[in-house]
């Protein structure tokens, strides 16, 4: 369970952002009200909320503390009243507005034994999974996922091989190989995977941890090995044969960011190219019954599709990324709006990088105004950073300074004329 402090603190943030609907982030009410769902029913209405800890990205992830950080200027600023509630349940001590935020944030990611304590008698798995990924998805919390994370390790011993079981140890593994504890991490996934009761679940787990290997800690060779047993499992006769066709994709894709990794592009775009094949091919099927649903995997079509680009772009072959990710965002457009303003800025910095700020500046304004329902700051950040590059380059210095001039709350901002 989540520290009972911690919940109290997520309550009293959503009830103020319903409050002040215009001054929280659109998102934020509800991603502070889902902490407070048990088991089954968080998972099912946080389907949708921010996700760093279960994305492919694989580091420690800090845009959902940035966004709690923001809120919490933006909401204390404006209701004195949440200020007081704030500073009694969390004693930090009288501070002005804007520094009660920075000491309520620093109080969540200090590292608090209550925290520990609040969890230490709680070995339900399913209540341990959903707390690695309320402290970190809503709260950016990673240390208290890490003490979560370690009562797993001290208890997954006693438990049995079911699906929550298996993937509050596979989480777990995760947590504690971000955070640097790579003897028990290891431990715990070999047992996770092993106990993950259905192939699919092990692809996607065991991709996961692939992933850490060759990404965070260099293992190439191990990362390989493991891919080589999981296409054994994408290959099973009982997976549906659409499931099998979007994991070996994923698997597919994979095996080419290892090869880029190697400096081998040739390779590589063959094998994205293969990937993407098989990722068209699985979705052009129905997903009924299946565990990979549909608007997943269009997801990891256009992660191949860009991957793929990106390897023109670090060629040089601006003209051949410019057409493919004219086509990438219209398949954003189509199936992956979620996708689209990656698909615009990427577009638009090949634009940057091949001279024609002109053509890149559309690009950029829209991107951004679609940014404003995103849940990530570093994102907008790196797209402003892009704008002013923009209007420099087009010899506007004075709009370069009104994008400097947003405000950090960046959901508040207006759409930006051309």
């Amino acid at each position: 369970m989540v520290h009972p402090t911690t919940q109290a603190l997520a309550k009293s943030l959503a009830d103020a952002s319903l409050t002040l609907p215009e001054v929280a982030h659109p998102r934020f009410a509800d991603v502070m009200s889902h902490v407070a769902l048990p088991g089954n029913a968080y998972l099912a209405a946080a389907r949708r909320d921010h996700a760093p800890l279960t994305d492919l990205r694989l580091r420690r992830d800090t845009s959902s503390s940035a966004m709690l950080r923001l809120n919490l200027r933006a909401l204390v600023s404006r209701l004195p009243d949440l200020e007081q509630a704030i500073l009694e349940l969390t004693s930090v001590g009288p501070q002005e507005m804007d520094g009660t935020a920075a000491r309520v944030h620093g109080w969540l990611t200090s590292d608090r034994p209550e925290a520990a304590a609040a969890v230490s008698a709680d070995q339900d798995p399913l209540s341990a999974y959903v707390s690695m990924l309320k402290y970190v998805n809503a709260f950016g919390i990673w240390e208290d996922a890490r003490g979560v994370a370690r009562q797993v390790f001290d208890s997954a011993d006693r438990w049995g091989d079911s699906l929550p079981e298996s993937s509050a140890r596979a989480l777990a593994a995760v947590v504690l190989g971000l955070c640097g504890d790579e003897a028990q991490s290891d431990i715990l996934f070999s047992t996770a995977l092993s106990s993950m009761p259905h192939p699919v679940e092990r692809v996607f787990s065991g991709l996961r941890w692939a992933s850490i290997q060759a990404k965070r800690r260099g293992r190439i060779q191990a990362a390989e090995s493991l891919i080589d047993a999981l296409e054994r499992e994408a290959a099973d006769a009982g997976i549906r044969h659409r499931d099998r066709l979007i994991a070996s994709g994923m698997l597919c894709n994979f095996r080419g960011l290892i090869a880029i990794r190697r400096k081998a592009s040739g390779a590589a775009r063959e094998i994205v190219i293969a990937a993407i094949g098989q990722f068209e091919s699985g979705n052009a099927l129905a997903d009924d019954g299946c565990v990979i649903g549909l608007e997943e995997g269009r997801r990891y079509e256009w992660m191949a599709k860009l991957n793929l680009i990106q390897l023109d772009i670090y060629e040089g072959r601006f003209a051949a990324a410019t057409r493919d990710l004219r086509e990438l965002a219209e398949f954003s457009r189509a199936h992956d709006p979620g996708s689209l303003h990656t698909s615009l800025s990427t577009l638009a910095y090949v634009h940057l990088r091949a001279g024609l700020p002109e053509d890149a500046l559309p690009l950029l304004l829209e991107a951004h105004d679609l940014l404003r329902s995103e849940y990530d700051p570093f994102v907008v950040r790196q797209v402003r950073k892009m704008l002013r590059r923009c209007y420099l380059e087009l010899g506007r210095p004075r709009d370069a300074e009104q994008v400097e001039g947003l405000p950090e709350q960046f959901w508040l901002t207006t759409p930006l004329g051309a």
